[in-house]
């Protein structure tokens, strides 16, 4: 599969809840080095987001306008915007860092719009 559709489909399964909810598939996908901004303003590391993602209840997360900017060979940019059960819009946005074997997740941030 190619790297931006790649890039593509990963982000849109961390918005499904069959993965946020599997521990070894999020432990595949996120950087050791990871770090998210919540748009609550709080501060993850991996483990506290693997934690977070795994005991989340099951809720629709709808996206609109993704988009992706390759920074480099190894680093892309995804933003776009989600809404969950008809409430405000969050701003997102996810740096991906190109590995040996795939893409991780490296950085997250979400805004309230």
């Amino acid at each position: 599969m190619e790297d931006g559709k790649l890039i593509l489909k990963l982000e849109q399964d961390l918005l499904k809840p069959h993965l946020r909810n599997s521990q070894p598939k999020l432990e595949k996908i996120i950087a050791n080095g990871f770090v998210e901004i919540g748009q609550s303003g709080t501060l993850y590391n991996k483990h506290s987001i693997i934690k977070a993602l795994s005991s989340e209840q099951a809720k629709n997360i709808t996206y609109v306008d993704m988009r992706l900017k390759f920074l480099s060979k190894k680093l892309a940019l995804v933003s776009y915007q989600t809404s969950s059960r008809g409430r405000d819009m969050v701003q997102r946005y996810s740096l991906w860092e190109r590995t040996q074997n795939s893409w991780q997740i490296l950085f997250h941030e979400a805004v309230q719009v």
